[in-house]
């Protein structure tokens, strides 16, 4: 299988846990490394750091690890119906880069939930925009509200990027039409039935 791998901050061996959606043709499969003197999370630590490791593609798959301290995760991205490589070809690496790292980062976003204090983009921080961070900050402070009431904190406002976002000029693309005229996230609840009621 060929594939390339960018590198991150650190990745790790780690043992399948994951899980599979059947219903789509994206596949997600989640590990997890859990050191073995780590017992459990806490929550009043005022110094936990998130990060990105590494991010692997191959025509079909897109493979990223990500963790908070020293628990090390990794997810991978079946994509039974479509090509990355093709779609590099079609459109240009870097922005399929950033396509890959914008993916990276809302899978990484669940680790939200450990607190962390400060958040390592390691070698993607060449997206770090002012853009991109007023992108993370919204998603942060709207989905994370009723985590913030439920464990007394109101006042976090997630993690510190370690980097200072860089201004960057968005070249446009042109989109190439494909067989599919709509893209419905159906994540299986009652915000994706009203979505796809509402695109009937």
């Amino acid at each position: 299988m060929n594939s390339e791998r960018w590198p991150g901050k650190r990745a790790g061996n780690v043992k399948n846990s994951g899980r599979m959606n059947a219903d789509i043709s994206v596949y997600i499969f989640s590990n997890l490394k859990v050191p073995a003197n780590q017992k459990v999370i806490d929550m009043a630590d005022e110094h936990r750091q998130m990060w990105l490791g590494s991010l692997a593609r191959s025509h079909h798959q897109l493979s990223m690890t990500y963790g908070i301290d020293d628990l090390s995760f990794e997810t991978v991205y079946c994509y039974g119906d479509v090509d990355l490589f093709a779609l590099e070809t079609l459109y240009g690496q870097t922005f399929m880069q950033k396509i890959y790292f914008h993916i990276h980062v809302l899978e990484a976003s669940k680790l939200v939930s450990l607190y962390p204090q400060q958040f390592e983009l390691s070698e993607f921080a060449r997206f770090h925009t002012p853009e991109f961070e007023q992108f993370w900050r919204t998603i942060v402070f709207k989905v994370w509200g009723q985590w913030r009431y439920q464990h007394n904190k109101p006042n976090y406002e997630g993690p510190v990027f370690t980097c200072q976002p860089q201004p960057q000029r968005a070249l446009p693309i042109t989109l190439c039409a494909g067989k599919t005229e709509v893209l419905a996230f159906c994540g299986g609840g009652k915000d994706s039935l009203v979505s796809m009621k509402l695109l009937e």
